[in-house]
């Protein structure tokens, strides 16, 4: 990555491409360096040259920007592309599953400190939905939600409980608006609270989604857990980034409340 006071070149996720005027390409991109940015690739429908056509969704680019006379914008002056979605593109559950992974980080944001974490995060659930093995598992997107949440650290340590540092791994408690997972037996002495119990394959799955990238996570599909045990991830995803990040899905888009 090069950079100075007015360009800088970076390698980037297109999280939203939108056209504007004739030619125009507002981008809206997850970059390794710089977190999530807006950039303007003027002429960039019609552009081959510049852009060689690899302005789309969710295709990942090497780019230089420049900032404008005034600091105002970043103007695209051009990229190339690095890999695209072909694949992802005929699967529309695939297709479906990375615009709700995107429009969830570009709700959530990037903090400074973990742009790379980000980035790789990211570019992990794109491998996954973009790779040649078969994916069929609605739980995905939930996961992804998770992993980000942990990244901001809002979310509790699944791999010990909270109290005695005992093992969680035969089943525990999960205390959303404390942010803490309790083991059995120290759930047993302790009373009230908003809780939510969770099975010991449930705590496994979330621990292993919480530490790795996606392309290591061992829960591709909904048959590697038990009906129960998929509404518990789903619960558990759903109420910790509900609570602790705000983010809620309203008409359509992620909104924070």
């Amino acid at each position: 990555m090069f950079s100075n006071r007015f360009f800088w070149t970076d390698t980037g996720i297109v999280l939203r491409a939108m056209l504007f005027r004739e030619s125009d390409v507002r981008l809206r991109l997850l970059t390794r360096n710089h977190g999530i940015v807006t950039a303007y690739a003027f002429g960039g429908r019609k552009s081959r040259r510049r852009f060689c056509g690899c302005l789309d969704f969710c295709n990942e680019l090497c780019f230089t920007v420049q900032y404008s006379s005034v600091r105002r914008y970043l103007s695209m002056q051009e990229a190339r592309l690095i890999s695209g979605s072909s694949r992802m593109r005929v699967n529309r559950s695939a297709l479906g599953m990375m615009v709700n992974c995107m429009k969830f980080i570009e709700a959530a944001g990037v903090p400074d400190e973990n742009r790379e974490e980000a980035y790789a995060i990211v570019h992990g659930i794109r491998c996954v939905l973009e790779g040649t093995r078969m994916v069929d598992s609605r739980m995905l997107p939930e996961l992804f939600r998770l992993r980000i949440a942990t990244m901001h650290g809002f979310i509790p340590s699944f791999s010990a409980c909270s109290v005695c540092s005992g093992s969680v791994f035969d089943g525990a408690f999960l205390s959303v608006s404390d942010g803490s997972l309790i083991c059995l037996n120290c759930a047993h002495r302790m009373q009230g609270g908003d809780r939510l119990k969770l099975s010991g394959e449930t705590v496994r799955a979330l621990n292993a989604v919480q530490l790795e990238l996606p392309q290591q996570w061992p829960v591709f599909t909904d048959a590697k857990l038990a009906d129960f045990q998929i509404r518990e991830c789903f619960q558990a995803s759903d109420r910790l980034v509900r609570y602790h990040l705000g983010i809620v899905w309203e008409n359509g888009a992620f909104q924070r409340y």
